[in-house]
């Protein structure tokens, strides 16, 4: 059971124009549904600095998968021409990123996790949406363009190394939304 456990809520406001108004409150309905069952919400707003949180991810995610084996597929051209487009894009975009650039990442993820450690201080779990809208359809877009409204919940838990589960709270306009319960590491 939850009782006794202290809850903490956070919305991303870094992505509030990008969210659905009826989406986050019907989440967030759900999530306060947890005090019925004895849990108790801290007082304070649980908020996490986001700011280049995505930019940072994104240059250490491609450039280390680029580092393990990009490198060695991406300048060999006849194993070049086997990789998919997708991969070909975030290899020549991760062979662009400075060394100063990935440690301004580095230093940008430590400084992170440290905000998630402090939100931790007087909540047991930190309660948030999965997701701020209902699934959109997606247009196609390059590997390397992100739409950090769709993961700025999602990858900031996953940034920060945290462990996280999305329960389903409901449907909007027909469609599913999401509670994501996150803990600690």
């Amino acid at each position: 059971g939850v009782g006794g456990l202290r809850l903490g809520w956070w919305e991303d406001r870094a992505v509030s124009g990008q969210v659905d108004a009826g989406v986050i409150a019907a989440i967030r309905k759900a999530a306060f549904g947890f005090a019925s069952l004895g849990a108790h919400f801290v007082d304070d707003a649980v908020t996490f600095d986001t700011e280049g949180v995505d930019e940072a991810w994104r240059v250490l995610d491609f450039v280390d998968r680029y580092a393990s084996l990009g490198e060695k597929l991406y300048s060999d051209v006849a194993a070049r021409r086997k990789l998919t487009p997708y991969a070909r894009e975030r290899f020549a975009w991760a062979k662009r990123i400075s060394g100063a650039e990935y440690s301004r990442s580095v230093r940008r993820r430590a400084e992170f996790i440290r905000s998630f450690q402090a939100g931790f201080r007087n909540c047991d779990l930190v309660l948030s949406p999965t997701l701020g809208f209902t699934a959109p359809a997606i247009s196609s877009v390059g590997p390397a363009q992100r739409i950090p409204a769709l993961v700025a919940h999602t990858l900031a838990v996953n940034f920060a190394g945290c462990t996280a589960v999305s329960i389903p709270c409901g449907f909007v306009d027909g469609m599913p939304i999401g509670l994501q319960v996150i803990a600690p590491p």
